[in-house]
C-alpha cells in the first residue's frame, strides 16, 4: 500500500504524538545546599546521594526539602519518573492465593487488599536506582540512600553509622532493613558497583536436525537480573522492603540491621507498630517538643532516620536536631559537634560526668543555627 506525501506526515504527527504520551520524565539531580562535613574523617554529606520515593499525588517530599534534605545531593522519583508497573494477574483480585505466586504473596492481612497505586509503589525503589546508577555511571557515589518520601534523615548520625564498621563505603554492604525499609536503605560504593556488573547469561536454542543446544551468548546486570523478577516474576507481589533485602543477598551484598537507630515506626509522628492493627495505630505524638526527655535524647543521639512523618513531625524533630552539628566554619563548611570536654574547655567550666556531646553542642549553639 502506498501512502500520499499528507498521509505519510499524518502518520508521523501521529506518531511524534503517541511519543510524546509515552514519554518518561527524566530524573534530576539537585545538589547538595548546606553540606556538612563529618570531622575526622573524609565524609561529607555530599558524598551521600539520596532518593526519594515520592508521588506525584502528594508532596511531602516538600517537608523534606525545607529540613534535612538540604544537605544531601538528592533525587526526586514519582510515578512519573518510573511509569511502569507489572501486575501478576488482575489489580482487583489482588494478591492471588493459591497461584503460581504463592510464595510471593505479602504476609498477613496489612498487605492485603490495597489499592493499586499502593502495589505499582512497591516496584519503584528498584526502578529508580537503576536509573539513576545509569545516570551516575560515570560517577558511583560512596553511598546512597533511598528513603520514603515522610521520612527523616539525621545527617550527623547517619554519617557517624556510615564511618563506623562494618560500614565501609569500599565493602558490599547494604545498611537498613529488609522489613523495616520506610526508614531507608543505604547501598555503599562496592554494592552499587557489583549490582550494575555486566554478568554473562547464555541463551540456548534447540537444533532439532544437529540434535544439538545451540547457544547464543548475552549480557545482563545483577540490578537487571532483579528488576526481572519484580516486574512479572516471582517477586511481583512482594513488598519493596523485602526485594530490596532479596535483590542485596542474590548479589552478595551484606546487609547490616540498623533497627535500633533507623525506625520504621517513629515515637513522633503519624503511625506507631500495633500488632492488633492492621497497618498500625495512629499515633497522637506530633511535636518533638513534648516527647519525654528519653525520647528526645534518642532523637538527637542516636536516630539516624524516622518514618511515618508529618508536617509537624519533621519541623519539629529537625529544629531539634539541627544544633546537634556546630554552626558553619568561615570556609562555610559544617564541621564537627564539640565533644563534652572541647565544648567545656572553650567555656573555661569543668566538664559535667556523663554528658552527651550532642546535648553540650546544643547548649553551645543555642538557637542561632539556621536551617
Amino acid at each position: 500500500m502506498q501512502l500520499s506525501m499528507s498521509g505519510a506526515l499524518l502518520v508521523l504527527v501521529l506518531w511524534c504524538g503517541l511519543g510524546a504520551v509515552k514519554a518518561v520524565e527524566q530524573l534530576q539531580l539537585k545538589a547538595a545546599e548546606h553540606p556538612i562535613a563529618f570531622t575526622g574523617s573524609k565524609l561529607c554529606t555530599s558524598d551521600i546521594l539520596v532518593i526519594v520515593i515520592a508521588s506525584q499525588k502528594r508532596d511531602t517530599w516538600k517537608l523534606q526539602a525545607d529540613t534535612w534534605l538540604q544537605h544531601f545531593p538528592h533525587y526526586i522519583a514519582t510515578e512519573q519518573h518510573t511509569p511502569k508497573c507489572k501486575m501478576c494477574g488482575s489489580p482487583e483480585v489482588t494478591p492471588h492465593k493459591g497461584s503460581l505466586f504463592e510464595g510471593a504473596l505479602y504476609f498477613g492481612d496489612r498487605f492485603h487488599h490495597r489499592p493499586l497505586d499502593w502495589y505499582c509503589a512497591q516496584q519503584r525503589p528498584l526502578q529508580a536506582l537503576r536509573d539513576v546508577l545509569i545516570q551516575q555511571a560515570k560517577k558511583i557515589p560512596k553511598w546512597l540512600m533511598i528513603v520514603d518520601d515522610d521520612t527523616i534523615v539525621h545527617p550527623w548520625n547517619l554519617m557517624r553509622t556510615l564511618t563506623t564498621k562494618p560500614a565501609d563505603p569500599d565493602a558490599m554492604v547494604m545498611v537498613g532493613n529488609e522489613r523495616r525499609g520506610g526508614a531507608g536503605f543505604i547501598l555503599s560504593r562496592a554494592a552499587l558497583v557489583n549490582l550494575t556488573s555486566t554478568i554473562q547469561i547464555s541463551d540456548m536454542t534447540w537444533d532439532h536436525r544437529g540434535l544439538v543446544w545451540k547457544q547464543e551468548p548475552g549480557s545482563t546486570t545483577l540490578l537487571d537480573a532483579c528488576l526481572e523478577r519484580l516486574l512479572g516474576g516471582n517477586w511481583c507481589y512482594m513488598h519493596s522492603d523485602h526485594v530490596m533485602g532479596l535483590c542485596a543477598k542474590s548479589a552478595n551484598i551484606q546487609v547490616l540491621d540498623r533497627n535500633g537507630t533507623m525506625a520504621q515506626w517513629c515515637p513522633v509522628g503519624t503511625m506507631l507498630l500495633d500488632p492488633k492493627a492492621v497497618g498500625g495505630r495512629v499515633n497522637n505524638l506530633r511535636d518533638a517538643t513534648k516527647a519525654d526527655t528519653k525520647t528526645q535524647s534518642w532523637l538527637t543521639d542516636h536516630m539516624v532516620s524516622c518514618h511515618y512523618m508529618d508536617k509537624t513531625a519533621m519541623d519539629s524533630i529537625y529544629d531539634m536536631i539541627k544544633g546537634t552539628w556546630a554552626p558553619a566554619s568561615p570556609s562555610g563548611q559544617q564541621g564537627a559537634a564539640p565533644s563534652t570536654q572541647e565544648a567545656a574547655s572553650s567555656s573555661g567550666q569543668a566538664a559535667p560526668s556523663g554528658a552527651q556531646p550532642a546535648k553540650q553542642a546544643r547548649r553551645l549553639a543555642g538557637s542561632s543555627r539556621g536551617r
